[in-house]
């Protein structure tokens, strides 16, 4: 599964003997769009799945309830005994939907910083500055040094 090309999920869901009914589509949901990365796109493409279920049976999760979700995929791997349920996606596509909207609220964000300079530009017009000209500094002349004295000297 590592070494499938494109985005891999995975996800640890602690399943409890209470908590049997727990709605399986919000399980898997959690594991496709609401983690900390980018949703998982919606054209149902995978290559393989994993499933290791807390317990001996697979009553926490079914995998027609991820394939359902995650598409068709070459292989699905079952395992039991594991005290949470694990379950792995790999070989999905790229998150490309998610990056190109991304990319547009870049865009926008970026178009009302532009709009706003020209805004403040504006304001140029007004002179809020003092108009006073700056005064000139000029240098004076020290006394001549022996050394200045003799540069002269020798120059003549």
């Amino acid at each position: 599964m590592l070494k499938d090309s494109g985005m891999m999920v995975m996800n640890i869901m602690n399943v409890k003997e209470k908590d049997q009914t727990l709605d399986q589509a919000l399980m898997l949901r959690k594991l496709t769009s609401d983690g900390i990365f980018a949703p998982v796109e919606n054209n149902k493409i995978c290559e393989n799945i994993a499933i290791i279920h807390a317990g001996q049976g697979n009553s926490d999760i079914g995998k027609d309830i991820i394939i359902a979700e995650a598409g068709k995929p070459q292989n699905v791997f079952e395992g039991y005994n594991g005290r949470s349920t694990l379950v792995a996606i790999s070989g999905l596509n790229y998150p490309i939907s998610h990056i190109l909207s991304l990319g547009e609220s870049v865009k926008a964000a970026y178009e009302e910083r532009r709009r706003n300079k020209m805004y403040i530009k504006k304001l140029d017009d007004l002179d809020l500055a003092e108009n006073e000209t700056p005064k000139i500094l000029v240098k004076k002349k020290s006394n001549p040094t022996k050394w200045d004295i003799l540069q002269k000297r020798m120059n003549q």
